[in-house]
């Protein structure tokens, strides 16, 4: 009960991270930057990127190499979300365990290269992005203690003793 719970809670600062000042544009400069925007608007691009760019690419529009390593992480931040939401429909069947694993690490992949990404096209961080990637960590936690204890009993138990005959 206390999993939902969590979940519940994370739902919440999820929700709340769209609203608030998600990142700042700032053109390689340290100061000042652009005008905050909302997490919405983070989402929306990047979820228009998952689309956009392969679709730009194969049209002919967008040559592959043209800022492939900015545009592969848009594209890959914009599974983010989608992924979380069906990592937490899996999670009303319990025996869905290998589908919300690889939603898991589809999410926690996403947030890596979404750092990456900042760091390349010079974009700040804030209290939207910080809370909403907080949420998902909350959505994702359960997930990874489940595993974590999964694989100290396997370990604990002596392969003669797993294996029936």
């Amino acid at each position: 009960m206390r999993i939902w719970l969590i979940r519940a809670a994370a739902l919440v600062i999820y929700a709340i991270s769209f609203i608030l000042p998600a990142f700042q544009i700032c053109d390689n400069k340290p100061w000042p930057c652009g005008d905050p925007a909302p997490g919405w608007v983070g989402a929306w691009f990047a979820s228009t990127m998952t689309v956009a760019i392969p679709l730009e690419v194969l049209q002919g529009h967008r040559h592959p190499s043209d800022e492939w390593r900015t545009g592969i992480l848009e594209a890959f931040s914009g599974c983010i979300n989608p992924s979380v939401l069906a990592y937490l429909v899996l999670c009303i069947w319990p025996k869905l365990v290998r589908p919300r694993r690889i939603l898991t690490a589809i999410a926690v992949i996403g947030l890596i290269l979404t750092w990456i990404l900042f760091v390349l096209a010079s974009i700040r961080p804030l209290v939207g992005y910080f809370l909403w990637a907080m949420s998902i960590l909350l959505f994702l936690v359960p997930e990874v203690i489940e595993l974590a204890k999964r694989n100290r009993t396997e370990k604990a138990i002596p392969k003669s003793q797993s294996v029936q005959h």
